[in-house]
């Protein structure tokens, strides 16, 4: 029975966990750069689950048979495992493949630190099937190391640019000498 709930979690878990856009079920702890760095991490262990998984199955399918006393509930229920587990081994195995490639975590992830507030820029490039952009934040320190964003603004993507704060404005500038500016002061200050 324990390497029924073994195998079950081992294949299991990892897909749920990769249901969710942010890594560890969408905590937000420390900042989005070491979320990020702890989301490639996480890709390797469940990659490792779902193999051990997968052999547990293979191995001991037979004792699990003596679990399920209907051959017409166990084969389905094993084939349907073996797929969930197989088709998330393939998907997380390209994931692992495409893991370096891409803008580097410092081009992906900046952030500027001010008296009463942090500004967090995140840019996305998701390559040749969309537009890349930058979605400007304002992250807030909550306890224990956890933080909140509030979206400010999401611009197309600029070659090169720098922002800064300015009185309640975030101003933006782009290399092209093109300047946006946003007004800060609907969102307050982080409580």
């Amino acid at each position: 029975m324990r390497i029924a709930f073994l195998i079950l979690a081992l294949i299991f878990i990892p897909f749920i966990e990769s249901g969710y856009s942010q890594p560890l079920w969408g905590v937000k702890w420390y900042s989005p750069l070491f979320m990020d760095v702890i989301g490639d991490w996480l890709l390797v262990i469940k990659c490792i689950a779902v193999t051990i998984g997968l052999a547990y199955l293979s191995r001991y399918k037979e004792e699990l048979k003596t679990l399920i006393p209907a051959k017409l509930l166990y084969y389905p229920i094993v084939l349907s495992v073996f797929t969930i587990g197989a088709l998330q081994f393939l998907f997380l195995s390209m994931g692992l493949l495409t893991m370096g490639f891409g803008a580097s975590l410092e081009e992906k992830h900046r952030a500027k630190h001010y008296d009463n507030m942090s500004i967090y820029v995140l840019t996305s490039d998701p390559g040749a099937m969309g537009s890349a952009y930058h979605s400007f934040f304002i992250q807030c320190p909550k306890t224990l190391s956890f933080y909140d964003l509030t979206l400010i603004q999401k611009i197309d993507w600029l070659r090169d640019f720098d922002f800064h704060k300015q009185g309640n404005m975030l101003i933006v500038s782009a290399s092209n000498t093109e300047t946006m500016s946003f007004d800060l002061s609907e969102f307050g200050n982080c409580h």
